[in-house]
């Protein structure tokens, strides 16, 4: 059997299978980057030649980047049908795989992301996946910053130890548009919010989201956008904050997440058309469910197991400030003995129903406080 030579970009295709039209590596002292044709187009810059491979494809395509450590020392512009691809999916620990390390502050700790979008140019079908974005040590501000963007794709990726927002949807400027972006399958860890959503009808599915290191002020999810879907998370905060807080917010999807250990579950506040479908709620310091001002909201097949477990008094779901038109129909209630007062507390609120849930004896006052005059608590189980 005769063996064929192998040329250039077939080793390189061979051993770095994913398909790309710039490679980026480094030998540990340089950053090199060179187009599918082996021709190079960039040695050393401040993104570790990243920027400079994004700029190269302005037609599109994909920038595949080898394991190792990057420095990147001012942001990242994303381009319009660019993707920015690891060759492996990193780990946690940092030892391997692709890790960016953002080695810069911003004038403005707001505004300082180490990947972002131009405000004024719509940037579209692009897709960021398996690298790992970290905070270096002195430095401050965010992760991903998603503008001016529609069908875009972070997918597998770990950003490590930011104290901005890890990844953050956010309105561009007048003219341009941001819809239809996803974050998934990724592992996001740090001390500010772990996704925001300050634009609409985005998303955030199958990501593990811990913001232990964060500060009541900040959550693992962040809605201030009509039309937004969280679906098959794991979220957690070690107690220290809220998991999601939904603010004034719209056509809001909570589903199928598994939200364990935080100050409170899920805030709404002045949140309207609401669904909460199918989650488990676990160990929270006051309260499963908080509604402010909320309407419209649908709370079923959801599972609270020891809910309120950390402060006597709090109830697992508590409605106030005139809470209106609330269904928690078929959902599972265990209390923690001596610890929850309620299943559910109506403090302000009318025409909400609690109905066919099967609520656990043990709750210190009782299973449902009602206080609205047609309010409908009926058909409950309790065992």
């Amino acid at each position: 059997m005769l063996i064929q030579p192998v040329g250039r970009k077939e080793f390189e295709q061979r051993t770095f299978p994913h398909a790309y039209d710039v490679l980026i590596y480094t030998d540990g002292n340089h950053y090199y980057a060179k187009d599918a044709h082996g021709h190079v187009i960039c040695v050393d810059s401040s993104t570790s030649c990243i920027q400079e491979a994004v700029d190269y494809l302005a037609n599109g395509g994909t920038v595949l980047i080898r394991n190792g450590i990057y420095l990147v020392k001012q942001p990242i512009i994303m381009r319009p049908r660019v993707n920015i691809v690891g060759s492996n999916r990193s780990d946690f620990d940092g030892l391997k795989g692709v890790i960016l390390y953002k080695s810069f502050t911003g004038p403005d700790p707001n505004n300082d992301f180490l990947i972002d979008f131009n405000p004024n140019t719509q940037t579209d079908y692009w897709r960021i996946e398996n690298v790992q974005l970290r905070l270096a040590s002195g430095y401050s501000g965010g992760g991903i910053r998603i503008r001016a963007s529609r069908y875009g794709v972070v997918d597998g990726i770990n950003v490590i130890g930011f104290n901005g927002d890890s990844v953050r949807f956010e309105r561009g400027a007048t003219g341009t548009m941001t819809y239809d972006n996803v974050v998934q399958n990724s592992l996001i860890y740090g001390a500010g919010n772990g996704i925001a959503f300050i634009a609409p009808d985005n998303s955030a599915r199958y990501n593990y989201i811990d913001v232990s290191a964060a500060s009541q002020n900040y959550s693992a999810i962040y809605i201030n956008a009509d039309s937004t879907e969280v679906m098959g998370n794991h979220l957690m905060s070690g107690g220290k904050a809220p998991l999601i807080v939904i603010n004034s917010a719209s056509f809001i999807r909570i589903i199928n997440n598994y939200i364990d250990n935080g100050l409170d579950g899920v805030d709404i506040y002045n949140g309207k058309a609401v669904t909460i479908v199918g989650n488990f709620f676990h160990l929270f310091q006051h309260t499963a469910i908080y509604m402010y001002g909320a309407s419209e909201v649908v709370v079923k097949g959801n599972i609270f197991a020891y809910s309120s477990q950390q402060s006597p008094g709090y109830s697992d779901i508590i409605m106030e400030n005139a809470t209106t038109k609330v269904a928690i129909i078929g959902n599972i209630f265990i209390p923690t003995a001596n610890s929850t007062r309620s299943a559910v507390r109506e403090v302000s609120g009318d025409y909400n129903i609690v109905m066919e849930n099967i609520i656990r004896t043990g709750y210190t006052t009782a299973p449902v406080e009602t206080s609205g005059t047609y309010t409908i608590n009926a058909n409950n189980i309790y065992s």
